[in-house]
């Protein structure tokens, strides 16, 4: 088995059987967005297919359980570390993985790598497809409590913007100002 088979796997056992579904269709969404996203870079040789596709399969091996005061980032950088050395991986690839991990949000840690900026954009691309913003939207007004879906939608659409190629950016503008739109409308009031 490769690297990519393995950290598929690990990412699989790290999800609870009752997790929601959209975590699972989200890593599934984000390798075809990934291929897409590649086939249409102008320099892709400087990319190693290899590591950005195990960076995706492990950069949210940390979501579960849910605990608010650990950014999943944080914990699965920690949680991929451990697996890929325990897998036999050299340092230098493991470090290369986790960094694509823990910088996949542009938060605290800035992607620095092109593999990692990749996955960031991607990850966010992916975001803008599958729509994680419609549960958003739905569990704040079950709650009484404002989403943070208009906050996700400008960070994803920032790290779109940040790293990945333009004619993107403009191809997908349509779907952030629609998703943009929708989340107003919903969180006003308006159906």
């Amino acid at each position: 088995m490769n690297i990519i088979e393995e950290a598929k796997q690990f990412f699989y056992s790290t999800i609870p059987e009752d997790a929601p579904i959209t975590l699972k269709a989200h890593l599934e969404g984000f390798g075809s967005t990934l291929g897409y996203v590649l086939i249409s870079l102008e320099n892709s040789s400087v990319i190693n297919e290899e590591l950005v596709r195990a960076g995706m399969w492990l950069h949210d091996c940390g979501h579960y359980p849910l605990e608010n005061e650990v950014d999943h980032a944080i914990r699965g950088e920690d949680r991929a570390r451990s697996f890929l050395k325990n897998q036999g991986y050299n340092a230098i690839l493991t470090e290369d993985v986790c960094h694509c991990v823990r910088a996949h949000r542009n938060n605290d840690v800035k992607p620095t790598t092109p593999e990692a900026k990749l996955i960031a954009g991607c990850d966010s691309l992916t975001h803008l497809i599958f729509a994680p913003y419609v549960d958003m939207v739905r569990i704040g007004l079950e709650t009484g409590v404002k989403s943070s879906a208009l906050e996700k939608l400008e960070r994803d659409w920032r790290d779109i913007c940040s790293f990945l190629p333009k004619d993107l950016t403009i191809q997908f503008s349509p779907h952030y100002r629609t998703w943009k739109n929708w989340i107003e409308l919903r969180e006003s009031g308006s159906n």
